[in-house]
């Protein structure tokens, strides 16, 4: 399969009101992932979204970043693994999910089939059904 990789951030499926304009762009480029992922499944292409984490860049050098622990920080390398072990085509199964710079693969891949059935490591809404 051929891979396709979007460099999106937890900040999409989490608000926050101080990146407002960040975090929607983050989360509608996690939906246009899901959606490229069922449209482009049938022709053998697998589709994932990203998160570095917090990787120290001309972006984190702010001030509301100052304060953020050594050990918080996610070494850019990360991205660049996650990325050529995303494009050997040995997570194609979770195509259409988020994974984590930080996330352990292999341990995602064994349990992609439980990942799958319960709709994780994806953007979604879960909405109250009351039942008698």
């Amino acid at each position: 399969m051929i891979a396709y990789i979007d460099i999106g951030s937890l900040i999409g499926a989490n608000p926050n009101a101080g990146a407002a304009s960040y975090s929607v762009s983050k989360a509608a480029l996690f939906r246009w992932n899901s959606c490229l992922a069922i449209a482009a499944k049938e022709f053998g292409v697998s589709t994932f979204i990203i998160s570095p984490g917090l990787v120290k860049t001309d972006m984190t050098d702010r001030p509301q970043f100052a304060e953020i622990p050594e050990d918080q920080w996610v070494p850019i390398e990360k991205s660049g693994e996650l990325v050529m072990r995303l494009a050997s085509g040995l997570a194609d199964k979770l195509t259409g999910r988020f994974i984590h710079a930080v996330d352990d693969l292999d341990t995602l891949i064994e349990n992609a089939d439980k990942i799958i059935e319960q709709d994780l490591h994806s953007l979604g809404m879960q909405t109250f059904t009351e039942t008698t």
